[in-house]
């Protein structure tokens, strides 16, 4: 495919969301030289998802919806540093959503827009957006009623594995060619979990690429390590695990392996054997196998030479 024709593969991919006001009509920001808003409340970042989409700018859209679903996840199901909200069903009022429904939607919004990330050429990207229009819409008049108080001060998280640490959605795909090379079964049901914060942007990418490579069941999720798994969807695993289905652990380059292994433990006690819990991330050295910690456990890793960084400066 063309280089100019994908919709990816420039550094320093936070770099290049949306930085103009949204809704300024023929204003929009060339796309490297725009910069990411990380203190922005839910509100501005639907704005500035709503106009990415507007303006035909699949990359920005995508992280924007990313880090929207990051939030609502995030009050939803909790954090290691705060209760979850105890809030089920999705409330229609006068059109309004309740917070469930914001969490699907929002979440099912990122997944779609990874596919217009990952390997699309502009005609894709193009009709990727088009198909997402109608759920765009819903976004326009922004958080309305209780969600609006519930998530009044809730902010975008950076994620630093694409701001710091420059990972770049080539280096997705690449995590799932190897994946492939280690699991061909493209029947096999696989549920990717993202680890937020880097998983809410990450987990979208890697379940696209993944659909590249002609993986039929693949559901996407996040969770955040040390909170609840999934609580919203209590049964999604055990579902998974009666099928004979695998979960891929996608997070940003551990240090130490810790939150993967939190999270692979629940897992473990949820009764999923050790080799259908496959922690995937590109690793900080040369090293492809996973910390002690993860000992057990069939790995994906790209190691630290492999990213595409590197294989641009060193001519690979």
């Amino acid at each position: 495919m063309p280089e100019q024709a994908r919709n990816h593969g420039s550094s320093h991919l936070l770099s290049q969301v949306l930085s103009h006001v949204p809704g300024r009509a023929n204003d929009r920001a060339p796309e490297d030289h725009a910069t990411i808003h990380v203190a922005d409340q839910l509100h501005v970042v639907l704005r500035r998802l709503v106009a990415a989409a507007d303006g035909g700018q699949p990359l920005q859209a995508f992280l924007y919806a990313a880090g929207a679903s990051q939030i609502v996840a995030d009050r939803l199901q909790g954090t290691a540093a705060g209760p979850r909200l105890l809030v089920t069903a999705a409330t229609a009022v006068r059109g309004r959503m309740g917070l469930a429904g914001w969490h699907v939607l929002l979440r099912d919004l990122a997944v779609v827009l990874a596919e217009a990330v990952i390997d699309s050429t502009e005609q894709e990207a193009a009709a990727i957006l088009l198909s997402v229009r109608s759920a765009v819409e819903g976004l326009r008049l922004g958080l309305r009623g209780q969600a609006a108080r519930l998530y009044s001060n809730a902010l975008l998280r950076s994620p630093a594995v694409f701001g710091d640490l420059d990972l770049r959605p080539d280096d997705v795909v690449a995590l799932a060619q190897r994946f492939s090379l280690q699991r061909p079964d493209r029947d096999r049901p696989l549920l990717v979990l993202g680890l937020r914060t880097s998983g809410a942007y990450l987990a979208p990418l890697f379940s696209a690429a993944l659909g590249r490579l002609e993986y039929r069941h693949v559901v996407t999720r996040t969770t955040r390590p040390g909170g609840p798994l999934l609580p919203e969807e209590s049964g999604l695993p055990e579902a998974v695990r009666r099928v004979g289905g695998l979960v891929l652990l996608v997070a940003a380059p551990p240090r130490t392996g810790a939150e993967l292994a939190s999270v692979a433990s629940r897992l473990r006690d949820a009764g999923f054997a050790a080799e259908r819990i496959v922690p995937v991330y590109a690793a900080l050295d040369e090293d492809e196998h996973p910390p002690p910690r993860l000992r057990g456990h069939a790995a994906v890793i790209l190691p630290a030479s492999q990213w595409a960084r590197q294989r641009a400066i060193s001519g690979g």
